[in-house]
């Protein structure tokens, strides 16, 4: 993404237009119609003071990072562990308004547990299992599509929730014969799911239980 086009992203994000911004800049409006244009960029004191009202690092704004928040405490952090800006934010977030019930406690018990990596690995097998499932209705979609030219029934086919079938069932997605593949990635799906459901309720506990035991 440009400059320019990040400018644009900025501003729209705060509902502002092009005339507001260069007023609160103290700028001229064409002046910062080419600078979204990508015909001119500020000078360093003026790009400062834009980092400064987007509230994004200066690095965000001109390209050199996907990282917006100007706070060096979360680009360190963002730096070692990887993670991205809303991720970090709600986690300074949690911490910040943690005080009342000791929440810093209880994020470190939950990430600490040794069941931690188990409830991560069967969160990752889920998603895959999701994503493998979605493909799999979408060619069943198509194959049902293929079979019929009544317009009632491709109408009711093209209006078929996924989900509503996975958790539901539908008459025309319990046929294997039909859609062998789509049954099985279903059974997989729900499979993945009570493991993943079930490594929650682990860690949950051992969270509690850690937590209760240290007399937080």
């Amino acid at each position: 993404m440009t400059f320019g086009e990040r400018l644009i992203c900025l501003r729209t994000e705060k509902g502002y237009s092009q005339k507001e911004c260069a007023e609160k800049l103290g700028i001229e409006v064409p002046t910062y119609n080419r600078w979204e244009r990508g015909n001119n960029r500020p000078d360093y004191g003026t790009l400062i003071k834009l980092a400064d009202f987007f509230d994004v690092s200066t690095d965000y704004l001109v390209g050199f990072s996907d990282f917006r928040s100007p706070d060096p405490n979360k680009q360190a952090a963002s730096a070692f562990i990887g993670l991205k800006d809303d991720a970090l934010e709600s986690i300074f977030s949690f911490t910040r308004n943690a005080e009342n019930f000791n929440g810093n406690h209880y994020l470190n018990q939950f990430l600490g547990s040794k069941l931690f990596s188990s409830f991560f690995i069967c969160f990752q097998e889920w998603i895959t299992a999701k994503q493998a499932l979605e493909v799999a209705f979408e060619k069943a979609r198509k194959g049902f599509l293929a079979l019929t030219s009544i317009e009632d029934v491709r109408d009711e086919i093209e209006q078929i929730n996924v989900w509503d079938c996975v958790y539901k069932g539908h008459p025309l997605f319990n046929i294997g014969s039909v859609s062998p593949d789509y049954k099985k990635k279903r059974e997989d799906f729900l499979i993945k799911e009570r493991l993943l459901d079930k490594a929650f309720e682990e860690i949950k506990e051992d969270t509690y239980n850690n937590c209760v035991t240290k007399k937080v």
